[in-house]
């Protein structure tokens, strides 16, 4: 995934009840200017320093240095039961559908706001 400079991923708990697991690709510096906080913990991204943590934790995460963070990202779910496992995978699947079109409007939105093409 990446994490644009300058941003900041308020608190929150994962709505996937699931072990996430990471891994620094392109981490940039200042040192401890990416970070993830997990419940009392900051941890301080690094390339090829990974991190495993339960993503009903409450966690948030900042990349205040002026270049883009990629980790590498990989999400376990945890059973669910079968009708809000079925709930799950339709709020998934509506989330998915709503949100397609995001990138192309943020794109328009840049040009038109800013000049870019």
């Amino acid at each position: 995934t990446v994490m644009h400079a300058g941003t900041h991923i308020p608190a929150h708990r994962g709505p996937a009840k699931a072990l996430r697991y990471q891994i620094g690709i392109l981490v940039p510096d200042p040192p401890g200017s990416s970070r993830l906080r997990v419940g009392d913990e900051v941890i301080e991204h690094a390339e090829g320093k990974s991190l495993l943590f339960d993503d009903r934790t409450e966690h948030e995460a900042w990349n205040d240095s002026d270049h883009d963070r990629y980790v590498f990202f990989i999400q376990l779910r945890w059973p669910l039961p079968p009708v809000q496992a079925q709930v799950h995978r339709l709020a998934h699947w509506a989330f998915g559908q709503t949100t397609r079109g995001i990138p192309r409007r943020a794109e328009e939105l840049d040009a038109a706001l800013n000049g870019r093409r």
